[in-house]
């Protein structure tokens, strides 16, 4: 039987079992390289990174022992930071010469999708930004395939929980992904996500990389994630102490510049809401100044890096974000700006602040932080646009007034003579503007898409309008709009004249696939829909398809696999009730295309199990109990065959030939 995490873990830290340590970097080595690789576009880095991390993994073994189900996700946040210090120490001129000619990130190839290459690039950076219950289910599924029971056990939770913790989780990851311009559906995603992550890493790699780890050869430091090299000799302890508190020196004397243009930017902001802020030079301060009264953005950014050491060292930072008041989160975000950190730890403590700030002020939350930040390069990676969601179905009045200054604001929205080429952050935040106005049934809705030129309203991220506004994840609210029929029928305009009849099925499938398929009112809801008077006969049948489309995904991917025959009943009647003269013709092409996109990703496990010859039992049960695999059913057998332990192997073959 394969050991578990925890028992490997434990057995490496207390008595320096090598052949554990082996087992988890066995294990683990592909997750973080192809992860190493894909940020920094360079095997040789991602195989520094590899072992950089395996040595943080050895020195860390102890505390991750006691939060073993976290270990994918505390291993990938790790490899995202050591690759951008990795990224960091290359000279300007490599880092232009390996973004004008790659030479990583192999292409990936998936059935009808081409958009999967795009998202590659940004897949890492959006499966940070997902809380970290939500990505360790991820990793825990798509990357150790384990079973959502098998999940549900470690967790502690109940199966049907885990499940659609993880449908939400993939629908958050979409929508991070659509806001970096690229728009996939969940079942590409999946589909995605299922081949990235079963990637091994290079021949030759985990015998080099753990030898130097348990040999003691391997050095290196970064963020609080990691480790320094040990060493025995005195001498170096003064200069490593030396090396450490420079650092903190230089950003001493960078925190006490930035108090006197923080204050001056509070009160403009105070006074002058509408206005885009310049702070100017500042007046010198005492360096042992409290930025906010009890607590200095130094301070909380060393509380950052403990959090990523351990679960209570994150609670303990989460409440000391929940205990600041609004006025102390409104002192520190550009104090959090004025870092002399690099961005992506500057942006992971923005993005804490401005979600605080925009539970009881999201406003304030805005125009702080663009004052600061007039240009939106650091507000915009922290997602300033949950903050600009929140205002808006708080007073979309005032958020309307406010992104108007924002439209003629040139540096922020640069334009030039003859054309519109809108920022990228102008983009992101149009595009939430407008699904948040859409949510509530704002007239501004149309006003404000028709502020953006027509390269951009025809653009295909305006498909995920409809999804946003029946989400019922709205940021930063208790009381999120209800889903409802009319906000659909105030949807349906704004396909016809902005989004490109070609892509009107995917609009409507994006929507749908906002609500919860398993939940017993999703029927009843998709009914409200198809009955609206403003449904055309084609639309009606596209909404149909969408909801055939959803009804087969139910039953592949609920474990265990409900009854088929009652899906397809229940399908057959709600169909038959809304589109009889299509229902038969709809319910057959569901039924092949979802039953195709599972053949091809059964297919791509299936040849990942048989490609590696040291495949476990535990393995094997694991990810061979979590499909149906219908005309591959002689293809799993075969693998199921390969189990040692008799009575697994039966109770396996048994489960895939009854699924």
């Amino acid at each position: 039987m394969m050991e578990s995490d925890g028992t490997l873990l434990t057995r490496f830290s207390a008595h320096r079992d090598e052949a554990a340590f082996n087992e988890l970097a066995r294990r683990y080595l592909g997750l973080i390289f192809h992860a190493a690789l894909r940020r920094t576009g360079n095997r040789q880095i991602a195989q520094d990174v590899s072992q950089n991390i395996l040595c943080a993994l050895a020195k860390k073994s102890g505390r991750l022992a006691n939060h073993p189900h976290r270990l994918p996700a505390w291993l990938h946040r790790a490899t995202q930071f050591e690759s951008t210090k990795a990224m960091r120490s290359e000279s300007s001129h490599q880092r232009r010469k390996k973004l004008q000619h790659p030479d990583a990130l192999p292409a990936t190839h998936l059935p009808h999708s081409s958009p999967w290459s795009d998202a590659v690039s940004h897949l890492d950076g959006a499966l940070d930004k997902l809380p970290d219950s939500d990505r360790s289910v991820l990793l825990l599924h798509f990357f150790e395939n384990r079973p959502f029971p098998a999940i549900a056990s470690a967790l502690g939770k109940s199966p049907a929980a885990v499940q659609k913790q993880s449908q939400r989780a993939l629908g958050k990851l979409a929508r991070i992904l659509r806001g970096r311009g690229v728009t996939l559906t969940a079942t590409v995603l999946a589909t995605g996500l299922t081949i990235e992550f079963a990637k091994a890493a290079p021949a030759g790699l985990l015998k080099s990389a753990t030898a130097a780890v348990l040999s003691g050869n391997s050095t290196y430091s970064t963020t609080g994630l990691t480790l320094t090299a040990a060493t025995k000799s005195k001498a170096f302890i003064p200069l490593l102490l030396l090396i450490c508190a420079l650092p903190l020196a230089i950003q001493q004397i960078a925190i006490s510049k930035a108090i006197g243009r923080r204050d001056q930017i509070v009160a403009a902001v105070n006074d002058e809401p509408q206005k885009r802020i310049r702070p100017s030079r500042p007046t010198t301060a005492p360096a042992t100044r409290v930025s906010s009264g009890r607590i200095t953005i130094s301070v909380l950014s060393r509380a950052l890096d403990h959090a990523r050491d351990s679960e209570l060292n994150y609670l303990e930072f989460k409440r000391t974000i929940a205990s600041l008041t609004p006025a102390e989160l409104a002192a520190l975000i550009p104090d959090a700006i004025h870092l002399p950190e690099g961005s992506r730890k500057k942006s992971d403590l923005l993005e804490y602040l401005i979600k605080a700030l925009a539970k009881t002020d999201p406003a304030q939350a805005v125009k702080i932080t663009l004052a600061a930040d007039p240009r939106g390069d650091l507000a915009m990676s922290a997602r300033l646009e949950y903050a600009y969601s929140a205002w808006t179905l708080r007073d979309p009045e005032s958020a309307y007034t406010y992104f108007q200054s924002l439209y003629d604001n040139r540096e922020f929205n640069p334009l030039v003579d003859g054309g519109f080429p809108w920022s990228h952050h102008f983009v992101t935040l149009h595009c939430e503007f407008v699904k948040s106005l859409v949510a509530i049934d704002s007239p501004h809705a149309r006003d404000v898409i028709l502020m953006a030129p027509e390269s951009v309203r025809s653009n295909t991220s305006f498909n995920s309008i409809g999804k946003a506004a029946a989400s019922q994840d709205t940021p930063n609210l208790s009381e999120p709009p209800a889903i409802r029929p009319q906000t659909f029928a105030s949807y349906l305009p704004l396909i016809r004249e902005f989004i490109p009849d070609k892509e009107h099925a995917q609009a409507i499938d994006n929507f749908v696939s906002a609500l919860d398929p398993f939940s017993e009112n999703f029927d009843r809801t998709m009914s409200g829909f198809a009955e609206i008077p403003e449904l055309l006969p084609a639309e009606k049948k596209m909404l149909a398809a969408s909801y055939a489309r959803t009804k087969y995904i139910q039953y592949y991917n609920r474990t265990p696999h409900p009854d088929l025959a009652k899906i397809e009943t229940e399908a057959r009647r709600w169909l038959e009730s809304h589109v009889p003269d299509d229902a038969e013709a709809i319910l057959e092409t569901a039924r092949i295309h979802i039953y195709e996109q599972q053949m091809s990703n059964a297919k791509t496990r299936l040849d990942s199990l048989a490609s590696d010859p040291n495949v476990t039992d535990s393995e094997l049960d694991q990810e061979l109990a979590s499909r149906i695999y219908g005309e591959l059913l002689p293809q799993a057998l075969e693998q199921a065959a390969r189990i040692k332990d008799p009575g697994k192997r039966a109770e396996v073959i048994h489960r895939l030939q009854n699924p």
